[in-house]
């Protein structure tokens, strides 16, 4: 089983629970990273996503705010 490839709830459900995850950020949309961000707040889990070059400033503030302080952006 791959953590990519599950639902997005089934994510934000691991999340919430207090289950760290790493994720590729190209292949998800910037809504659904800001559902699992905020669900990693909630369950005080990590959310790591990587590949995030190419999303725009605004976006990956949304992303960083919603998880505050639990989620990490990599290139």
């Amino acid at each position: 089983m791959s953590i990519q490839n599950l639902a997005l709830n089934d994510k934000v459900r691991l999340l919430a629970a207090g289950g760290s995850i790493e994720i590729i950020g190209q292949d998800t949309a910037v809504n659904d990273l800001v559902r699992m961000a905020a669900a990693a707040k909630t369950g005080e889990a990590t959310l790591t996503i990587k590949a995030v070059g190419g999303f725009a400033l605004n976006d990956l503030v949304r992303i960083a705010a919603a998880g505050k302080g639990f989620v990490h952006l990599k290139d």
